[in-house]
């Protein structure tokens, strides 16, 4: 028997692609059509998806980054993200950010950040921290992004614990 639950089929999967694709452009994109797209697109539609296929997508689209294959990741990662789950929406929050597979766009990246942030998304929130920090987008507020990496660390986010170290060993001094 199988325990994990089966999504409802996306029937609409389709035009929420081609919204995302509007409104986050892929920088190298020359529309080609690529099977797995095409493919993930038709699965999703037609039976559905579960989480397990999504974490397998999101494990063949890093993969795609990794090597370089921009494009079709950015179209992945387009079609995952017109699900709304998490791990595909934090992807595309993440790539805004960087600016490498779609145009970089903080806006955009930091308003997903801060609606995963407010579900609990561990890792969303550590990014978070990351525009406080820095002042990216927002004004900077180093005792906010404190604040917020000691949230994220205290949920397990190693990289969380570089930062909060990093900062709480630079706030405080003799001198």
């Amino acid at each position: 028997m199988n325990n994990e639950i089966e999504y409802k089929k996306e029937v609409e999967i389709i035009q929420k692609f081609v919204n995302l694709q509007e409104s986050y452009p892929i920088i190298e994109d020359t529309q080609t059509d690529y099977e797995s797209v095409k493919a993930w697109i038709k699965e999703i539609m037609n039976q559905g998806y579960s989480p397990s296929m999504l974490d397998e997508m999101m494990t063949y689209t890093i993969n795609l980054i990794n090597t370089k294959r921009y494009e079709e990741a950015g179209q992945l990662i387009l079609v995952s993200s017109a699900t709304q789950e998490d791990a595909p929406t934090y992807l595309l929050a993440r790539e805004l950010y960087k600016g490498v597979i779609f145009k970089s766009n903080y806006t955009a990246s930091f308003g997903i950040f801060v609606s995963l942030a407010q579900s609990g998304h561990s890792q969303a929130i550590c990014d978070l921290a990351r525009f406080y920090q820095l002042g990216i987008y927002v004004k900077q507020n180093k005792k906010y992004a404190i604040k917020l990496y000691k949230l994220s660390m205290d949920r397990g986010v190693a990289r969380a614990k570089i930062q909060y170290d990093k900062l709480t060993k630079s706030s405080f001094s003799f001198f």
